[in-house]
């Protein structure tokens, strides 16, 4: 050092660094960062509840598959190619 300069603060240093100019920033930063993580979280959320409800949904339709299988087993379908309905018969 010159025996010219004085030693200084930090604080008053050109190097020096003031709370309110770096953590008021960086604290907004953490809170965008933040919400920027949590905003996917609900997003996941959401898609796993519509899996459950798909899943509960594509166990009800086979249910009822099965259903309408057994009941139709002693009955034929016939296709009405001119009226385009569909008659089930007995055997």
């Amino acid at each position: 050092m010159d025996h010219r300069q004085k030693a200084v603060p930090c604080w008053m240093s050109k190097y020096g660094l003031r709370y309110a100019e770096f953590t008021v920033p960086t604290i907004k930063a953490i809170q965008e960062l933040h919400q920027k993580v949590k905003q996917p979280e609900s997003v996941v959320e959401i898609q796993e509840r519509q899996i459950v409800e798909f899943q509960e949904l594509f166990t009800l339709l086979g249910s009822r598959s099965a259903e309408m299988e057994s009941k139709s087993k002693n009955k034929k379908m016939q296709c009405d190619e001119e009226n385009h309905f569909v008659t089930l018969e007995k055997d």
